[in-house]
């Protein structure tokens, strides 16, 4: 931890357990609350949307994804970056107004026969004229 004059800045809020029987890894305060969202979100999704079945194994990823979705947001949330600013920031990226795209649609047409590899044999060799049995692989 940074040692600052700030004295709100020295506090540490992390919960550690009770006394003697500290957890082995520090969380915050703030971790134990967006992990409850993010529970209850990936559960509604993937029980309610996606129909998954409660089992074990469901079960063990559902936690899974909830660590790791958690631990990704904690990133961005800290004591001077609350989760209230991240989630403001994050809506304002999504509603944001967006140029208008310019250009005309692209269309992807396969090559004219004559164009392809496989129908005639590179100049300067005498290479075979049949086709190779992948008309698609580069092995020509």
């Amino acid at each position: 931890m940074y040692h600052t004059d700030d004295l709100l800045h020295r506090v540490d809020r992390i919960y550690l357990g009770p006394p003697g029987k500290t957890a082995p890894v520090k969380i915050r305060y703030t971790a134990y609350i967006v992990g409850a969202l993010v529970f209850v979100t990936t559960t509604v999704f993937l029980r309610g949307v996606l129909s998954i079945p409660w089992s074990s194994n469901s079960t063990l990823i559902l936690f899974a994804i909830t660590i790791f979705i958690t631990a990704r947001l904690m990133r961005f949330i800290t004591g001077d970056v609350t989760v209230r600013s991240v989630v403001k920031a994050a809506y304002n990226d999504l509603v944001a107004p967006r140029p208008p795209k310019t250009g005309a649609p692209v269309s992807v047409a396969p090559l004219p026969e004559h164009r392809m590899r496989h129908n005639r044999p590179a100049t300067g060799t005498s290479a075979s004229t049949e086709a190779p049995a992948d008309l698609w692989s580069d092995a020509a």
